[in-house]
């Protein structure tokens, strides 16, 4: 039986093999649509974004910063790590993310507080309330803290006139030496337009030279650290914290404006070894206590038998025995009682590699290029060679 026009028609569009345009969408063209429409919900379509996961890291380094790119390639293959390490931040002292302190609320009364009360305003006879109440008067006029406060400032106020003290003059610093009878702060005026001069350094260096003050450096260089990170990584800190960060920055700067003069640099080093002295002599009655000693002694006995009749051999026997002694007393010192100032070295080095000050007063926030291993690492050997120049130096001077 033949078909008609209209049934092959109808059997061509159906199975899509038609010549002519068919105004139906044959299986396949709704198969390639639907696949269309999913593309361009999830992007897998877009040739732009292809093209940009096909880029490998050294390409996106080197469009996004090409001095960076040019930099890194001529110390040699870029790694991953070093993209993270390229963000730095200028910090000219203020900051957005600071944390508000709440006020305190007061606390709600509970169930048991409420009923209490209510029992007692039942019992308390009206006399005894109004009693209570002129005695909570009288006590508000005798402690009338508005009035205290403002009495505090005004003695303030006259203690800085007495003084000559003027917080407004920025060439001038004010430092808290000590307290009047009177409970008044002591001030110590300091010129900010001379250089740092012997007694003033001296000061500032004498606490460095002990073990707590080392301490108490190593965990302020630390939370100055702490704060810095998360300021460069946009996290929230607090004021006080803002404020101590800003307060570090300001007399690193001072030092930097001001620098030393060569009576502020023997003072600075005078300062220290005051401190840094009683770890050399607790280091050397250790090394004494615990016999030690005898191993430097056996080391020159033996290349002194060599040859006892050889006038050389007996020299180096003496030296190797000396050198022996000195470089056992100097890592005994650095490990035992110098774990202070090799922490507060490692902090030192590491914020030193972390931020710079600029020219204009601010500092330039970056993420240490040093690894702390090696940190710690050139701590340790920065106090021990400071150990053994002092040892080396103090047994010289005793042969």
């Amino acid at each position: 039986m033949a078909l008609t026009q209209e049934q092959i028609e109808t059997m061509d569009r159906i199975t899509g093999m038609s010549n002519t345009p068919s105004t139906q969408p044959t299986q396949k063209q709704s198969s390639n649509d639907m696949f269309s429409r999913m593309d361009e919900i999830t992007g897998l379509n877009n040739t732009e974004n292809l093209e940009n996961e096909s880029i490998s890291l050294d390409e996106q380094i080197k469009k996004e910063n090409p001095d960076k790119y040019n930099q890194w390639k001529a110390k040699g293959p870029i790694k991953p790590y070093e993209a993270a390490l390229s963000a730095s931040k200028e910090f000219n002292g203020t900051y957005d993310n600071v944390i508000k302190r709440e006020q305190p609320k007061p606390a709600e009364m509970n169930a048991m507080g409420k009923a209490v009360t209510s029992f007692l305003d039942t019992i308390t006879p009206t006399s005894v309330k109004n009693t209570l109440k002129k005695i909570d008067n009288r006590l508000n006029n005798v402690f009338d803290t508005d009035a205290m406060f403002n009495e505090i400032n005004k003695q303030a106020k006259v203690n800085e006139l007495k003084q000559g003290v003027n917080f407004n003059d920025n060439t001038k610093r004010y430092e808290t030496v000590g307290f009047n009878a009177a409970g008044q702060p002591i001030y110590k005026e300091v010129d900010l337009l001379k250089k740092i001069g012997f007694l003033e350094a001296m000061s500032e260096g004498m606490p460095k030279g002990t073990a707590i003050g080392a301490l108490s450096e190593g965990f302020d260089t630390k939370k100055e650290r702490e704060i810095k990170d998360r300021i460069l990584n946009n996290q929230p800190i607090r004021q006080d914290e803002l404020d101590f960060l800003n307060r570090r920055i300001e007399r690193e700067q001072e030092k930097q404006v001001r620098g030393y003069s060569i009576g502020g640099n023997i003072g600075n080093a005078v300062g220290y070894s005051l401190g840094f002295t009683g770890d050399l002599l607790a280091g050397s009655a250790l090394f004494k206590a615990l016999h030690l000693g005898t191993i430097g002694a056996g080391v020159s006995n033996a290349i002194s038998n060599i040859n006892k009749e050889n006038a050389a051999v007996q020299t180096a026997g003496k030296v190797a025995g000396w050198t022996t002694n000195v470089l056992g007393e100097s890592a005994l010192t650095t490990l035992i009682n110098s774990p202070h100032r090799l922490f507060e070295g490692y902090q030192e080095r590491m914020l030193n590699n972390e931020m710079k000050l600029t020219d204009n007063g601010n500092a330039i926030f970056s993420q240490s290029e040093e690894k702390p291993a090696t940190a710690l690492l050139k701590s340790l050997g920065s106090v021990y060679i400071a150990n053994l120049t002092e040892i080396a130096g103090g047994e010289f001077l005793n042969t």
